[in-house]
């Protein structure tokens, strides 16, 4: 199910000019992958499946980039380098998951991201010395550079 809906891009268009019967599903797909796969590295995005519980900043980014796609494709015959509203869309939405990614802009209905910081043993048992039925690879080298096969 798609994460925006049709008024939310056309809002980002100019009805005299352009106006959508209906979502391009596949290029909708597309451009919502991309922009998940972003903001991934920095918030859970697993539960953000449809319009209902997908943030509204990250509507309006997908709704962006799906409207600057759509007026580039629209009037790509009449301009060689692209339609400069569309460019400022696009533009715009990228700015904005710059500043989810550096952490500057935050998604206001989402809890704050936790910090990624190192972890070691005991708190991170991924360290651990001692091989574990969950992880056999624990525990001390099996090789050293000192040491002939």
């Amino acid at each position: 199910m798609a994460r925006v809906t049709l008024a939310e891009i056309q809002g980002w268009l100019d009805p005299v000019k352009l106006t959508l019967p209906s979502i391009d599903t596949e290029l909708l797909a597309n451009l919502e992958e991309e922009t998940l796969s972003k903001v991934a590295s920095v918030y859970d995005v697993s539960g953000w499946t449809t319009s209902g519980n997908t943030p509204k900043l990250i509507r309006t980014i997908i709704s962006k980039y799906y409207a600057s796609w759509i007026m580039d494709r629209f009037y790509s015959e009449n301009q060689d380098e692209g339609n400069d509203y569309a460019k400022r869309l696009c533009d715009n939405a990228d700015s904005v998951v710059a500043g989810i990614l550096s952490r500057v802009i935050i998604i206001p209905e989402v809890p704050e991201p936790t910090n990624n910081a190192a972890s070691y043993y005991p708190n991170d048992a991924s360290s651990a010395l001692e091989p574990t039925t969950a992880d056999p690879s624990l525990g001390g080298p099996y090789f050293s550079l000192g040491r002939g096969f």
